[in-house]
C-alpha cells in the first residue's frame, strides 16, 4: 500500500477510516510503554489534534523524533504535575528510536489486546473512540500502544563496516566460541562429528584445522589444540588486554554536556566502550566478543554450547552490549574521549615516575647497607 509523508500528517495512508471516525482531526490521548517497563512509567501524551488517518507509526515517529526543536515543542506539552518523570521516560523511549533508526534492533508495536500495528496501519484502525460517543469532540480518543525492542547485532550497520557479511562474521563467532570450550573446559570433540549431527560445531572444525589451530590426535581420536593455536589464543589475549588498558577508562564516565566536565571513576557514570570503540575506527563486535570470552561469561553456556552455536540469536544475546549501550551526543564524545587519553597519559607519566622513585631507594637502601658493612664504592 502507497504511503505519503507530510510534516503536518506524518504517513497517510490510502485507506478510509471505520464510520464512526470521519477524516477530521481529533483530540488523542497516547499511552505508550516499552517491554519490560514498569506499568507507573508508561509515557502518556495528549494531542490536541490528530488526523485518523495518519498512520500510527508516522504518530510515533513524530512524537519521538530526531530533530531536537520538535522534541522540545513535544516536552512543552507535558503533564507534569500528573508525572513528573516524564522527562525521563521520554528520553528513554528517544534513545529506543535512535537505535531503531541507526539499525541497531527492530521494533514491533502492538496495542493492548496484542494485536501488532502494521506499518501501514492507520490510527483509525487501533484508536478507542472517546465517551459517549465518536462524534463527541470534547474528549480524546485514546491510543495505548506496547513497543517491542529486539536486538539484532548480526544485522546491524556495524556489521557492514568491518565484514564481508554476516556469514563471514557468524563464522568466526562460532570458531571462537568452539576454540574456548576446547582450551578452558577442554571439552572433547571426536573426529566422528556426524554422531553430533550440529552443521555449525562442524563448520567450526574445519575452519580451526584449515588454520592449524587445532589438529587430531591419533591415540585419544579427539580434536586438540596445536603449537600454532596456543600461540593464537595468546595473541587474542594480548589483543583484549590492550584494549582493557586502553579502554577500560570509559567504562565509568560522568559528562555534564552544559559545562564540558568528564569524571572518570565516580561509580555513577554510564559505560561509554562501544560508543568510544565505534569513534576510534575499530569493530565494537571483535572487541566486545573478545571481552566476553576473557571475563569467563562463556562458562554460563557450557553445558549446551555446542547446541548454541546454530543459534544466531545466541551471539545476538550475548552481543547486545554491541548495540544496547549508553551514548553522549556525537559532538561531545571527542571531548570524552580527549580527556580520557589525557588522564590515561597522566597515570603513565605517574606510573614511571613512581618507578624510578622506587628504584632510586632501593639504590639508596642497598647502598647504606653496603656502608654499614664497611663496603664501599
Amino acid at each position: 500500500m502507497a504511503a505519503t509523508w507530510s510534516p503536518e500528517l506524518g504517513f497517510s495512508y490510502g485507506v478510509d477510516p471505520p464510520p464512526e471516525a470521519d477524516s477530521g482531526e481529533v483530540p488523542l490521548y497516547l499511552g505508550v510503554s516499552l517491554q519490560d517497563m514498569r506499568p507507573d512509567d508508561k509515557f502518556e501524551l495528549l494531542l490536541p489534534a490528530v488526523n485518523l488517518r495518519m498512520g500510527v507509526w508516522g504518530l510515533l515517529e513524530q512524537v519521538f523524533r530526531e530533530e531536537r526543536d520538535g522534541r522540545c515543542q513535544i516536552e512543552s506539552s507535558f503533564d507534569l504535575k500528573k508525572n513528573p518523570d516524564l522527562p525521563e521516560i521520554y528520553a528513554v523511549l528517544l534513545d529506543v528510536f535512535a537505535q531503531y533508526r541507526a539499525g541497531y534492533c527492530g521494533l514491533t508495536v502492538v496495542v493492548l489486546d496484542g494485536a501488532p500495528v502494521a506499518l501501514g496501519d492507520p490510527i483509525a484502525a487501533h484508536f478507542l473512540a472517546s465517551e459517549p460517543g465518536a462524534g463527541d469532540r470534547s474528549a480524546p480518543a485514546s491510543l495505548e500502544v506496547l513497543i517491542q525492542q529486539k536486538y539484532q547485532v548480526l544485522e546491524s550497520v556495524l556489521v557492514a563496516e568491518h565484514w564481508e557479511n554476516k556469514n563471514q562474521l557468524l563464522e568466526w563467532l562460532q570458531s571462537l566460541t568452539l576454540l574456548y570450550f576446547l582450551d578452558k573446559h577442554e571439552v572433547e570433540i571426536s573426529e566422528n562429528l556426524s554422531s553430533w549431527g550440529n552443521c555449525a560445531l562442524l563448520a567450526a572444525v574445519q575452519a580451526l584445522l584449515q588454520a592449524d589451530i587445532i589438529e587430531s590426535v591419533a591415540e585419544t581420536g579427539n580434536y586438540e589444540i596445536t603449537e600454532a593455536g596456543r600461540i593464537f589464543i595468546g595473541s587474542l589475549l594480548s589483543e583484549t588486554e590492550a584494549h582493557i588498558d586502553h579502554f577500560d577508562i570509559f567504562k565509568d564516565v560522568a559528562f555534564e554536556d552544559v559545562i564540558g566536565r568528564t569524571e572518570f571513576g565516580s561509580g555513577t557514570g554510564e559505560d561509554l566502550r562501544v560508543q568510544v570503540l565505534i569513534a576510534e575506527g575499530l569493530d565494537p563486535i571483535r572487541v566486545v566478543f573478545l571481552l566476553i570470552m576473557y571475563d569467563g561469561s562463556l562458562d554460563n553456556y557450557l553445558a549446551d554450547w555446542a547446541d548454541r552455536l546454530e543459534m544466531e540469536s545466541f551471539f545476538n544475546e550475548i552481543l547486545e552490549p554491541v548495540a544496547n549501550h549508553f551514548r553522549v551526543p556525537d559532538d561531545a564524545i571527542s571531548k570524552v574521549i580527549e580527556s580520557g587519553f589525557a588522564m590515561l597519559d597522566e597515570q603513565a607519566i605517574f606510573d614511571r615516575t613512581e618507578r624510578s622513585r622506587r628504584e632510586i631507594l632501593a639504590r639508596l637502601n642497598v647502598n647504606r647497607t653496603d656502608r654499614a658493612n664497611g663496603n664501599h664504592f
